[in-house]
């Protein structure tokens, strides 16, 4: 027990207070609540010397607003001999509050202290919680979900919006490892594991890589992974991560639709520098022979000269019938016209108008159909398109004496499978990915030297798509091809029978009244409408539907928000061909716009 007495005594106190005056930590003696004895320490937490103190009031020191109530508390500790630390909040020479921590003992009226300020220890949960809003902050900015991942245990944690960008609740997620990695695309897992290595290693300053991950409803989509390690064990090992993951798929969407617009770009010069010219060269060669009076050509050779000029000819045609199909599809300016078509009259039609091609090589084209009167519901413009281009690389790629079979098949009660079979050359099994995509068209000679450029299965592969249906094909080198399409079965009950857009002079009113809107509408909402109905993907229509529910909301617009809803329900019914006739719906909107208000468009 110190004698507080011996501290102040004449005699021996002064090497008492000597050892207090030295140490680090603040310590000070009152009597009767008037300080006897402070040391450096103590007095520079208050902004004094020590000298300037000697004499006051303990109180003076207080928050002077709480000062008779801290003063209180001081007793009642001292009068029940509490020895614990308690805390203060103390006020300094140049009027600043802080808070101390002060242990204290006493004895006749003196009270011995020790005394240390702990504002930064008050004010940590105060900037954790900041830290906490500041991350809370920037994650809901960027639209980023977090994880935390114990790599001790492999337990992984993660909140609301990490499950939420792949449709789960968190409480539908186990919080492991493996509950992450089981939604991982198996293509990408090996790109994932090799970015976390290359981290873990030292050669990549950051865990940062980009793969695909399964939703609820089994879609995939693009996340964005980064992490970093925050804390090692005692021999360095890493012991816990924490990162974020963010979707991506729009910007990866993006990213598809410029390198199909530089594809198609390309494409376009080159289809005008090498597939058009040439023709066009071969037949003024041709032209030139047949005027000169005196070319030693025979009548018969003559009449095979007119026949090559033909099928040039026919096949420069047909590549620029392709050329402004596929540029007005670009565009957008194709409408979507769905109606019930004679599966039999389509198969008519396209052999009709390549009878001549097919007979030059003695080609056959025969039927097979389950029942001459199965219907399709389609656009008939793009069906007949799509049908002629496949039988024409049909008879294109086979050779002579062969046989091409067009055949229909009931898939279900919704769809209709169209098989175009041929007995030709066949497509090499490596290029089989590359026969729909305009980044890497696949194109080569025909039997007799037939030249393409592959841009008719684009074609096909779009308005197939605009239909609500898929196009691919099988296929063995050496032996033949068939190539398949779907479209919409009568039975699907494929009519609707409201209109999607339900009063259009109500949306021209106002559209007059608004010149906001008008320029909205021109600037935003058409061409924004135009990229979805090109592409179709749910993700684009979804954005397309928010932002018109959005101006639908904005601008009290009644008919778009039935047509909002009804597209909606079609999606998560997932009915293409409902979707398809809404769009016609709005594309006939966009139609009269241009009649009615030229400026718009």
């Amino acid at each position: 027990m110190i004698d507080l007495a011996s501290l102040t005594a004449t005699d021996g106190g002064a090497k008492h207070r000597e050892l207090v005056g030295n140490v680090s930590i603040g310590l000070y003696l009152t009597e009767h609540g008037i300080i006897k004895l402070i040391n450096q320490s103590a007095a520079r937490m208050f902004g004094y010397e020590s000298h300037e103190l000697q004499g006051k009031k303990i109180g003076d020191l207080l928050h002077a607003e709480k000062a008779v109530e801290i003063e209180n508390i001081i007793n009642t500790k001292i009068i029940d001999n509490y020895t614990a630390p308690i805390e203060l909040e103390c006020q300094r020479k140049d009027g600043t509050l802080f808070w101390a921590e002060v242990s204290i003992c006493s004895s006749s009226g003196n009270v011995l202290g020790a005394i240390s300020d702990i504002t930064l220890r008050k004010a940590l949960p105060y900037v954790h919680s900041i830290n906490e809003k500041r991350l809370a902050l920037a994650l809901q900015s960027t639209k980023a979900g977090l994880w935390d991942w114990d790599m001790k245990t492999d337990e992984l944690v993660f909140d609301a919006r990490w499950a939420g960008m792949i449709g789960y609740t968190i409480d539908e997620l186990e919080p492991f490892l493996a509950t992450w990695k089981n939604m991982i695309h198996p293509e990408d897992m090996t790109l994932l594991e090799t970015a976390l290595e290359d981290y873990l290693q030292g050669r990549k300053p950051l865990y940062r890589c980009t793969f695909r991950m399964k939703t609820k409803t089994g879609e995939w989509v693009y996340i964005l992974g980064s992490g970093m390690v925050t804390d090692y064990d005692e021999a360095g090992k890493p012991i816990r991560m924490v990162g974020t993951h963010q979707n991506i798929n729009k910007q990866k969407n993006t990213e598809k639709q410029l390198r199909e617009i530089n594809a198609t770009k390309d494409k376009l010069f080159s289809i005008i520098a090498h597939d058009l010219r040439s023709p066009y060269n071969a037949q003024l060669g041709f032209l030139e022979t047949l005027l000169d009076q005196e070319s030693p050509y025979s009548s018969e050779e003559r009449k095979r000269i007119i026949r090559t000029l033909y099928n040039t000819t026919r096949q420069s045609f047909a590549l620029l019938d392709n050329l402004l199909i596929w540029s007005r599809s670009n565009a957008g300016k194709i409408a979507y016209k769905p109606e019930v078509l004679l599966v039999a009259q389509l198969f008519e039609d396209v052999t009709e108008m390549l009878r001549y091609s097919a007979q030059a090589k003695n080609i056959t084209i025969e039927f097979d159909l389950p029942d001459d009167n199965m219907e399709v519901t389609a656009d008939s413009e793009m069906t007949s398109t799509i049908l002629r281009n496949l039988v024409s690389n049909a008879i294109k790629f086979t050779s002579e004496h062969g046989s091409i079979t067009l055949s229909a098949l009931q898939h279900d009660p919704q769809q209709t499978i169209i098989c175009v079979t041929d007995t030709g050359v066949g497509i090499p099994a490596d290029q089989m990915p590359k026969l729909f995509e305009a980044e890497s068209t696949y194109s080569t000679v025909g039997t007799k030297q037939e030249r393409g450029t592959g841009l008719g299965l684009i074609v096909c592969r779009e308005f197939v798509e605009r239909n609500g249906g898929k196009i691919w094909a099988e296929s063995t080198h050496g032996k033949g091809s068939t190539f398949y399409f779907t479209l919409m079965s009568v039975l699907g009950n494929p009519v609707c029978h409201q209109n999607c857009i339900q009063n259009f002079s109500e949306i021209f009113q106002n559209l007059n009244a608004n010149q906001q809107l008008y320029q909205h509408f021109h600037q935003k909402l058409i061409p924004h409408f135009k990229i979805c109905h090109k592409h179709g993907s749910p993700e684009l229509i979804r954005e397309f539907l928010d932002m018109l529910q959005q101006t639908a909301t904005l601008y009290n617009i009644v008919p778009f928000r039935t047509f909002c809803a009804v597209i909606d329900e079609s999606l998560n019914t997932d009915d293409r061909n409902q979707i398809n006739i809404c769009f016609t719906e709005f594309e006939r909107l966009i139609d009269q716009m241009e009649l009615l208000m030229p400026d718009l468009t």
